[in-house]
Protein backbone atom coordinates (compact mmCIF):
# COMPACT_ATOMS: atom_id res chain seq x y z
CA UNK A 1 0.00 0.00 0.00
CA UNK A 2 0.97 3.21 -0.90
CA UNK A 3 1.37 6.32 1.16
CA UNK A 4 1.86 9.89 0.63
CA UNK A 5 5.70 9.39 1.95
CA UNK A 6 6.31 6.28 0.46
CA UNK A 7 5.04 8.27 -2.95
CA UNK A 8 7.13 11.08 -2.18
CA UNK A 9 10.17 8.95 -1.46
CA UNK A 10 9.50 6.67 -4.96
CA UNK A 11 8.87 9.93 -7.00
CA UNK A 12 12.27 11.67 -5.39
CA UNK A 13 14.00 8.66 -6.16
CA UNK A 14 12.93 8.13 -9.64
CA UNK A 15 14.13 11.64 -10.44
CA UNK A 16 17.52 11.58 -8.79
CA UNK A 17 17.69 8.33 -11.10
CA UNK A 18 16.96 10.17 -14.42
CA UNK A 19 18.55 13.01 -13.94
CA UNK A 20 22.21 10.69 -12.78
CA UNK A 21 21.01 8.15 -15.56
CA UNK A 22 20.89 11.70 -17.96
CA UNK A 23 24.15 13.06 -16.69
CA UNK A 24 26.19 9.45 -17.49
CA UNK A 25 24.37 9.79 -21.25
CA UNK A 26 25.56 12.97 -21.53
CA UNK A 27 29.14 12.32 -20.53
CA UNK A 28 29.19 8.89 -22.47
CA UNK A 29 27.80 10.88 -25.24
CA UNK A 30 30.73 13.10 -25.87
CA UNK A 31 29.01 16.26 -24.69
CA UNK A 32 31.34 18.82 -24.62
CA UNK A 33 31.52 22.87 -25.56
CA UNK A 34 32.72 23.19 -28.72
CA UNK A 35 36.48 23.94 -29.26
CA UNK A 36 37.78 27.05 -30.57
CA UNK A 37 39.79 25.94 -33.74
CA UNK A 38 42.11 29.12 -33.36
CA UNK A 39 41.31 30.83 -30.45
CA UNK A 40 39.80 33.94 -31.94
CA UNK A 41 36.40 34.77 -33.52
CA UNK A 42 37.40 33.13 -37.18
CA UNK A 43 35.96 29.60 -36.98
CA UNK A 44 39.17 29.06 -38.54
CA UNK A 45 39.78 26.09 -41.58
CA UNK A 46 38.27 22.46 -40.49
CA UNK A 47 37.22 19.82 -42.53
CA UNK A 48 34.81 21.07 -45.21
CA UNK A 49 31.34 20.57 -44.02
CA UNK A 50 29.24 17.01 -45.59
CA UNK A 51 27.79 17.56 -48.98
CA UNK A 52 24.05 18.21 -48.15
CA UNK A 53 22.65 17.10 -51.65
CA UNK A 54 24.68 13.60 -51.38
CA UNK A 55 23.25 10.50 -49.08
CA UNK A 56 27.10 8.87 -48.97
CA UNK A 57 30.50 10.61 -49.06
CA UNK A 58 33.35 8.89 -50.39
CA UNK A 59 35.88 8.46 -47.38
CA UNK A 60 39.35 7.73 -48.16
CA UNK A 61 41.28 5.64 -48.37
CA UNK A 62 39.35 3.08 -50.24
CA UNK A 63 40.98 2.01 -53.34
CA UNK A 64 40.69 -1.82 -52.76
CA UNK A 65 37.90 -4.18 -52.46
CA UNK A 66 39.31 -5.00 -49.22
CA UNK A 67 39.14 -0.91 -47.74
CA UNK A 68 36.19 -0.20 -49.66
CA UNK A 69 33.31 2.04 -48.02
CA UNK A 70 30.06 -0.02 -47.14
CA UNK A 71 27.11 2.05 -48.18
CA UNK A 72 24.09 -0.12 -47.84
CA UNK A 73 22.29 -3.00 -47.99
CA UNK A 74 20.67 -3.45 -51.21
CA UNK A 75 17.55 -3.21 -52.29
CA UNK A 76 17.39 -0.18 -51.64
CA UNK A 77 14.61 2.60 -51.49
CA UNK A 78 14.69 5.09 -54.66
CA UNK A 79 17.76 7.24 -56.09
CA UNK A 80 20.50 7.43 -53.83
CA UNK A 81 23.70 9.51 -54.31
CA UNK A 82 27.39 9.43 -53.44
CA UNK A 83 30.17 12.13 -53.69
CA UNK A 84 34.01 11.58 -54.09
CA UNK A 85 36.61 12.65 -55.84
CA UNK A 86 38.84 11.22 -58.15
CA UNK A 87 42.30 11.71 -59.81
CA UNK A 88 44.56 9.81 -62.52
CA UNK A 89 45.63 7.85 -60.13
CA UNK A 90 42.59 7.30 -57.84
CA UNK A 91 40.68 3.97 -57.27
CA UNK A 92 37.30 4.27 -55.62
CA UNK A 93 36.06 1.01 -54.21
CA UNK A 94 32.26 0.85 -52.44
CA UNK A 95 30.71 -2.00 -50.67
CA UNK A 96 26.92 -3.12 -50.91
CA UNK A 97 25.50 -6.15 -49.18
CA UNK A 98 22.28 -7.84 -50.34
CA UNK A 99 19.49 -8.40 -48.08
CA UNK A 100 16.60 -9.71 -50.50
CA UNK A 101 13.29 -11.64 -50.07
CA UNK A 102 13.00 -15.39 -50.18
CA UNK A 103 11.57 -15.15 -53.62
CA UNK A 104 13.46 -12.70 -55.30
CA UNK A 105 17.30 -14.20 -56.96
CA UNK A 106 19.04 -11.28 -58.31
CA UNK A 107 19.52 -7.71 -58.25
CA UNK A 108 19.03 -4.97 -60.83
CA UNK A 109 21.51 -2.53 -60.56
CA UNK A 110 21.65 1.06 -62.60
CA UNK A 111 24.01 3.87 -61.59
CA UNK A 112 25.11 7.16 -63.15
CA UNK A 113 28.52 8.79 -62.37
CA UNK A 114 28.79 12.64 -63.07
CA UNK A 115 32.04 14.27 -63.06
CA UNK A 116 34.18 16.25 -65.40
CA UNK A 117 33.56 16.67 -68.83
CA UNK A 118 37.57 16.23 -69.67
CA UNK A 119 37.79 12.57 -68.26
CA UNK A 120 36.23 9.62 -68.79
CA UNK A 121 34.94 8.04 -66.04
CA UNK A 122 35.26 3.89 -65.77
CA UNK A 123 33.74 1.48 -63.92
CA UNK A 124 33.53 -2.74 -62.44
CA UNK A 125 31.61 -4.57 -60.55
CA UNK A 126 32.86 -7.21 -58.81
CA UNK A 127 32.02 -9.99 -56.43
CA UNK A 128 33.65 -11.88 -53.66
CA UNK A 129 34.47 -15.30 -53.78
CA UNK A 130 33.96 -17.75 -51.46
CA UNK A 131 35.89 -21.05 -50.78
CA UNK A 132 33.86 -24.91 -50.11
CA UNK A 133 33.82 -24.13 -46.45
CA UNK A 134 31.79 -20.34 -47.12
CA UNK A 135 34.65 -18.08 -46.00
CA UNK A 136 36.09 -15.49 -48.50
CA UNK A 137 39.12 -16.39 -50.17
CA UNK A 138 40.44 -12.64 -51.07
CA UNK A 139 39.79 -12.37 -54.36
CA UNK A 140 37.51 -11.01 -56.25
CA UNK A 141 35.30 -12.05 -59.53
CA UNK A 142 34.99 -9.38 -61.97
CA UNK A 143 31.25 -9.57 -63.10
CA UNK A 144 30.99 -5.99 -65.17
CA UNK A 145 33.56 -3.92 -67.07
CA UNK A 146 32.16 0.11 -68.47
CA UNK A 147 33.68 2.73 -69.59
CA UNK A 148 32.02 5.87 -70.09
CA UNK A 149 31.33 9.00 -71.73
CA UNK A 150 33.47 12.31 -71.69
CA UNK A 151 31.78 13.52 -67.72
CA UNK A 152 29.59 10.59 -67.75
CA UNK A 153 29.00 6.99 -66.85
CA UNK A 154 25.66 5.38 -67.20
CA UNK A 155 24.71 1.80 -66.74
CA UNK A 156 21.32 0.41 -66.49
CA UNK A 157 19.71 -2.68 -65.09
CA UNK A 158 22.09 -4.73 -64.65
CA UNK A 159 21.65 -7.88 -63.00
CA UNK A 160 23.25 -9.31 -60.61
CA UNK A 161 22.03 -12.96 -59.36
CA UNK A 162 21.65 -13.75 -55.82
CA UNK A 163 22.30 -16.51 -53.24
CA UNK A 164 22.36 -16.02 -49.66
CA UNK A 165 25.93 -17.35 -48.90
CA UNK A 166 27.50 -17.26 -51.85
CA UNK A 167 26.03 -14.17 -54.02
CA UNK A 168 25.39 -11.68 -51.73
CA UNK A 169 27.41 -8.38 -52.35
CA UNK A 170 28.73 -6.18 -54.90
CA UNK A 171 31.95 -3.76 -55.15
CA UNK A 172 31.78 -1.02 -56.98
CA UNK A 173 35.49 0.18 -58.55
CA UNK A 174 35.16 3.77 -60.25
CA UNK A 175 38.41 5.49 -62.04
CA UNK A 176 38.97 7.63 -64.83
CA UNK A 177 41.04 8.69 -67.73
CA UNK A 178 42.35 12.05 -68.07
CA UNK A 179 44.82 13.56 -70.44
CA UNK A 180 45.73 16.29 -67.81
CA UNK A 181 48.61 13.65 -65.38
CA UNK A 182 47.21 15.66 -62.20
CA UNK A 183 43.78 16.98 -61.08
CA UNK A 184 41.20 16.26 -58.76
CA UNK A 185 38.30 15.33 -60.00
CA UNK A 186 34.69 15.91 -58.00
CA UNK A 187 32.01 13.48 -59.02
CA UNK A 188 28.35 11.81 -58.12
CA UNK A 189 27.13 8.58 -58.51
CA UNK A 190 23.42 7.82 -58.42
CA UNK A 191 22.31 4.49 -58.04
CA UNK A 192 18.92 2.74 -57.90
CA UNK A 193 17.95 -0.66 -57.84
CA UNK A 194 15.35 -3.45 -56.86
CA UNK A 195 14.66 -7.30 -56.47
CA UNK A 196 14.09 -9.41 -59.49
CA UNK A 197 11.55 -12.23 -58.88
CA UNK A 198 11.50 -15.40 -60.57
Amino acid sequence: MLNKSNLKEKVTFMLGYTAVMALIMWALMGCAPPEDNNGGDDPGTGPPPPNSDCDYDEMEINNTPDASNFITNLPSLGNQKICGNLSNTDTDVFYFFFDLAPWEVAIKLSFWLQTDPSVVPKGRLLRTIYNSNGAPTGTYDVVGTFVGTPGSLLVLGNVLPYDMLTQNDVFMELSLTSSSPGGNFPYTVSFWNHGVHE
